[in-house]
This record gives structure tokens, sequence and C-alpha cells, in this order.
């Protein structure tokens, strides 16, 4: 619990993790750990989204062709990508 005490967390707070910790089997370290986890999760997902859609941006603005294994992100250009891995 040492997460908790140095942060002072509000009385509800820290009733809703000890709920989801004993809900999930872990420890209330644990549950935190997961939901930071999760956060910064999201948070690369959507720095990656950023990036593939500049990276979209600059092969539509250069009128290029995108050679990516990933075409799945780029299924809105689709013209412009290709996947130079695939027979």
């Amino acid at each position: 619990m040492a997460i908790l005490r140095v942060r002072k967390l509000e009385p509800e707070l820290i009733r809703v993790l000890e709920d989801r910790a004993k809900r999930n089997h872990r420890s209330v370290e644990d549950e935190v750990i997961k939901i930071l986890q999760a956060a910064l999760d999201k948070e690369d997902r959507e720095n990656c989204d950023r990036r593939d859609t500049m990276i979209a941006g600059i092969v539509l603005a250069s009128h290029a062709t995108l050679a990516t294994r990933n075409v799945k992100h780029f299924d809105d250009i689709a013209k412009s990508v290709v996947n130079p891995w695939e027979a």
C-alpha cells in the first residue's frame, strides 16, 4: 500500500481500488500497476495513431506509395499502400 500512502488518495478512490483488486484477485498495488499499464498502453496506441496519420499525410501530399506490413492502419489510403511481404 506504499503507493496509496504516498499519494494520500481519497477514501472513495481507495475503496474502488480495493473492490476492483478483490474482484480481480489481485493486491491493490497490482491493481494500480495494471491500471497504469493500461493507461500507458492506450497512450502508446494514441501516439502510434498520430504517427500513422502523419505518415499517411506525407504519402498523400507527395503522391507516394507506402510500403508497410501494417496495411490495416492505412485503410483510408488503400490505393497508396502496398505490403511488399505479401506474395
